[in-house]
C-alpha cells in the first residue's frame, strides 16, 4: 500500500515518467549517432560495433549537456521535468546534429571518407535553378533569423504589442539593439547563406576508399532542396511565433464589435448608490507570476514574492487565475501591455493600435478624444 496522498502518488508517477523520458532521449540520441557511425565505418566485429555505439552515446550526450550548462547557462540539465515540452526537441536536434558531425569527423580522421574534386557542368537550366534556390534560401534564412531574433530580444509579444512598438515614435540610444542585431541575426544569416552558396558552386564529391559515393550533382540537388526547406521552415516558424496571421488580420479585417458594444460615458445615464466606495487603481510594472516558485505555477526555484502571494490569500482578497495554481486571467484584445492596461482601466476600451501611423494624438496629448467618469459624476474629456 502507498502511504502518501493520491496527489503525492500521482506526482511520483509523473516524476518517474519524466525520468524515463529523459533517459530515453539520451539513449535515442546515442543510437542515432551510433547508427550513422556504423554506416560510415564498418566495424570489424560485433564488440567493436557495440563499443562504437557506447562511445558515441557518451561523447554526444556529454558534449550536449556541457554546452547547455556552461555555454547556454541552463542549470536544469539533470531535472527530468525539464525534458518535457520544447526543451526535449531542442536537445534532440542539437545532439543529433552534433552526433552526425562527430561521426563524419571520425570517418574522415580514420581515412574512411575523403573529399574529392568533381566537375559539374552548368547548363542554362541548372543556372536558373541555382539562382532561384539562392533567392529562396536567402529569403528563408532572413525570415527565420529575423523571427528568431525578435522572439529572443522582445519575448512573447502579442500582435497588438508588436504593432504598437513598430508604429510608436522611439527616441533615445539604440546602440545596444543595433549591436545585437549585427552580432546575432545578421551574422547568423550571412553565415548560413555563405555555406549555401559555397555548396552550390564548389566542385566537391564524397568518396569512400577511392570510390565516389556522393557525387557533386547530388550535393547540389541536396542544397537546392535545403534552400526550399529553409524558405518553408523559416516562413512557418515566423508565421507561428511572430503571429503573422493575426497581424495580417489586424490590417485587413474590420470588426464592428466595439462600435456595437461601446457605452459612451458622455451620453450614458449612470446611477450611483447612495453610499459610494472609493476605487483605487494600483499599477504594477513588469510584475509577473513567473517570480513564484515552480510549485505555485512560477519559474523560480524559490518563491521571490511570498508577501504578494500571502496578500492574495487573505479572506477578502480577489484573485483571478486561469489554472489551478497561481496564474492570471485570459487577457482581452488590446490590454496585454502597460499602456494598454491603463487605457482599459481609465476609459473602458481596448487600446487598438492604428495601422496608418501614430494616430493617438500630438506629442504630449495622448488620446485627446477619449472620455472617462470622475467620482464627482462629471464626464471628463481628455484634452
Amino acid at each position: 500500500m502507498y502511504g502518501g496522498t493520491l496527489q503525492e502518488y500521482q506526482q511520483e508517477i509523473v516524476g518517474n515518467m519524466q525520468a524515463v523520458l529523459m533517459v530515453g532521449i539520451w539513449l535515442l540520441v546515442g543510437l542515432i549517432t551510433g547508427g550513422v557511425d556504423l554506416l560510415l565505418r564498418r566495424p570489424k566485429s560485433i564488440w567493436n560495433g557495440v563499443a562504437t555505439v557506447l562511445l558515441d552515446f557518451a561523447v554526444v550526450n556529454l558534449v550536449t549537456l556541457l554546452t547547455i550548462r556552461f555555454i547556454r547557462h541552463r542549470a536544469y540539465i539533470f531535472e527530468p521535468a525539464a525534458y518535457y515540452g520544447r526543451f526535449d526537441v531542442q536537445y534532440i536536434v542539437f545532439a543529433v546534429l552534433f552526433g552526425i558531425a562527430f561521426a563524419f569527423f571520425k570517418a574522415f580522421a580514420y581515412g574512411e571518407l575523403q573529399l574529392e574534386k568533381e566537375k559539374f557542368h552548368f547548363t542554362p537550366l541548372t543556372i536558373t535553378i541555382t539562382v532561384v534556390a539562392i533567392i529562396l534560401g536567402v529569403l528563408g534564412t532572413v525570415v527565420w533569423c529575423a523571427a528568431w531574433w525578435f522572439n529572443s530580444f522582445f519575448g512573447g509579444m502579442t500582435p497588438e504589442q508588436m504593432i504598437y512598438n513598430f508604429f510608436s515614435p522611439v527616441t533615445g540610444a539604440v546602440g545596444d539593439g543595433v549591436t545585437d542585431v549585427i552580432t546575432r541575426p545578421v551574422f547568423l544569416a550571412v553565415s548560413v547563406i555563405f555555406v549555401l552558396v559555397m555548396l552550390m558552386f564548389m566542385p566537391l564529391a564524397l568518396s569512400k576508399k577511392g570510390r565516389i559515393v556522393v557525387h557533386n550533382k547530388a550535393v547540389k540537388i541536396a542544397t537546392w532542396v535545403l534552400s526550399v526547406l529553409l524558405l518553408v521552415g523559416g516562413t512557418t516558424y515566423a508565421y507561428t511565433t511572430v503571429h503573422l496571421d493575426k497581424i495580417i488580420k489586424a490590417y485587413t479585417v474590420k470588426s464592428e464589435f466595439i462600435a456595437n458594444n461601446y457605452v459612451n460615458p458622455a451620453t450614458a445615464r449612470l446611477q450611483y448608490p447612495e453610499k459610494q466606495r472609493n476605487l483605487i487603481h494600483i499599477y504594477f510594472e513588469s510584475f509577473e507570476n513567473s517570480y513564484l516558485d515552480k510549485a505555485h505555477g512560477g519559474y523560480m526555484e524559490h518563491n521571490l514574492i511570498p508577501d504578494m502571494m500571502k496578500l492574495s490569500e487573505e479572506k477578502d482578497a480577489v484573485h483571478f487565475s486561469n489554472r489551478s495554481t497561481w496564474g492570471g486571467p485570459h487577457q482581452t484584445y488590446g490590454s496585454s501591455w502597460s499602456v494598454a492596461g491603463m487605457v482599459n482601466m481609465t476609459f473602458g476600451i481596448p487600446m487598438k493600435v492604428p495601422t496608418d501611423g501614430n494616430s493617438y494624438g500630438l506629442q504630449g496629448n495622448f488620446m485627446p478624444g477619449a472620455a472617462w467618469l470622475q467620482p464627482d459624476r462629471h464626464v471628463r474629456r481628455r484634452r
